[in-house]
C-alpha cells in the first residue's frame, strides 16, 4: 500500500552523542524562533493582508515573498504555510545523520499520505492543477516531481502511478470505499507500520515508539470526544479507535465508550497526562472546541517535558515538529476564521496556546 519504512537492519549506525548535542542545539534555536503566544492576539486584531505582511517579517519571509507575486489574502498565507513546513522539515532531515535521519524520514511519511489524498480529492472534485500544487506539503519521502506527475496525469493514470509507488492497497480500497475511509486506512497503516518498525532496538527507537503511542492516545481522545458529542453508540465509537496507545489501549477505550460524558471526562482527567492540571478537562466539557484545544496543548506540553528529560534524544526534534505544526494550525485557524467573518472570541477559543 505504501513504501516500506526504513528497514531496521539499516539502523545499525548509531548517531554519535556529539551529533545529537549539535543537532538538538540547532533545533532548540529553531524553536526559539517560533511565534510567541502574544503574536496570535495581534493577528486577531489584523486583517488578512496585514497578517500576511507580518508573516513576511518573520521566519515565513521567503515563502511570503516568493508566493506574493502570484497570490493574495488567504491563498497567500495558506500556500506559504505549506511551503514553509516542507522547507523546515526537509531541512531537519538533511541536517540529521544515521538512525536519527531514518527515523525522521519514517515520521515524515505522514505527509506522503496527506499529499496523495490531496491529489485524489482534487481529481474527484475538479480542483485546478495549480491549486493542487500549492496545496502540497512535500515534506515526506515522495519527491515533489512525482507529486506533480500525479496531478498532471488523468485519473486512471494517477491510480496506476500510485500502484507503482507502493500504494496498490489504497487504489484497491478506492474501488469499494469512499475516499474518507481510504484516508483513515492510510493513517492506520502509517501508525501501525511505525510501531512495528521501531519495536525494541536502540534507546532512540524506543523513545520514538513511545512518542508515537502517546500521539495515538491523543488522536483517539479527540476522535472519541467528537463521536461521543454526536451520540454515537459505543460500538460505532470503537470502529474509529486506533490500536497502539500507551495509556488508552482498546480495552480501556471500550470502557470509556460505555460511560456518559461526565464520567468519561472525569476518568480521562485522571490519566497521567493531566495529573498536574485538575479540572482542566471537566472544566471545558461544555465546548468541544475548547476540549480539543486543551488536549492538543497537553500533548505539546507533555512532549516538551519528556524532551527536557532526554536532552540528547530524538524527542527534542519531535517536540519541535509538534510545536511547529501547532503554530501553522493556529495561523490557519485565524485566517480561515477571518475569511469566514467569525467573531474574534470564537476564533481565539480555537487556538492552541
Amino acid at each position: 500500500m505504501r513504501p516500506k519504512l526504513a528497514r531496521r537492519e539499516r539502523r545499525t549506525a548509531k548517531v554519535a552523542t556529539r551529533h545529537f548535542a549539535y543537532f538538538n542545539a540547532r533545533v532548540l534555536a529553531m524553536r526559539g524562533k517560533l511565534l510567541p503566544k502574544e503574536t496570535y492576539s495581534k493577528f486577531l486584531q489584523m486583517g488578512i493582508p496585514e497578517i500576511a505582511r507580518s508573516l513576511g517579517e518573520s521566519e515565513y519571509k521567503t515563502e511570503i515573498e516568493q508566493l506574493g507575486k502570484r497570490y493574495r489574502g488567504v491563498d497567500l498565507v495558506e500556500y506559504s504555510l505549506n511551503r514553509n513546513l516542507a522547507t523546515t522539515f526537509h531541512g531537519l532531515i538533511k541536517k540529521a545523520m544515521g538512525e536519527l535521519q531514518e527515523l525522521l524520514v519514517d515520521f515524515m511519511r505522514y505527509y506522503d499520505n496527506e499529499n496523495i489524498t490531496t491529489v485524489l480529492r482534487g481529481k474527484l472534485s475538479g480542483i485546478s492543477e495549480e491549486e493542487l500544487r500549492e496545496s502540497f506539503i512535500p515534506a515526506g519521502a515522495l519527491p515533489e516531481a512525482d507529486l506533480f506527475r500525479l496531478i498532471e496525469a488523468d485519473y486512471e493514470e494517477t491510480l496506476e502511478m500510485l500502484r507503482k509507488m507502493g500504494y496498490e492497497d489504497a487504489v484497491e480500497w478506492l474501488t469499494e470505499r469512499p475516499l474518507p475511509e481510504v484516508e483513515d486506512m492510510l493513517i492506520r497503516k502509517y501508525y501501525t507500520t511505525l510501531l512495528e518498525d521501531t519495536a525494541g532496538g536502540s534507546k532512540n527507537m524506543r523513545l520514538f515508539n513511545e512518542f508515537i503511542r502517546i500521539d495515538i492516545d491523543f488522536m483517539n481522545l479527540i476522535n472519541f470526544l467528537r463521536l461521543k458529542r454526536d451520540k454515537e453508540s459505543p460500538g460505532k465509537v470503537m470502529e474509529y479507535m486506533m490500536d497502539g496507545g500507551t495509556l488508552l489501549p482498546l480495552p480501556k477505550l471500550k470502557q470509556l465508550a460505555e460511560m456518559d460524558m461526565e464520567e468519561m471526562l472525569s476518568t480521562i482527567e485522571r490519566l497521567h497526562y493531566f495529573r498536574d492540571s485538575p479540572g482542566a478537562i471537566t472544566g471545558a466539557k461544555d465546548s468541544l472546541t475548547q476540549l480539543e484545544g486543551s488536549l492538543l496543548k497537553f500533548q505539546l506540553d507533555h512532549s516538551v517535558r519528556v524532551a527536557r528529560q532526554n536532552p540528547l534524544s530524538i524527542l527534542v526534534v519531535l517536540s519541535y515538529i509538534l510545536a511547529k505544526r501547532v503554530e501553522v494550525a493556529n495561523i490557519r485557524t485565524i485566517v480561515r476564521g477571518k475569511e469566514g467573518n467569525l467573531p474574534i472570541e470564537l476564533i481565539r477559543k480555537q487556538l492552541v496556546v
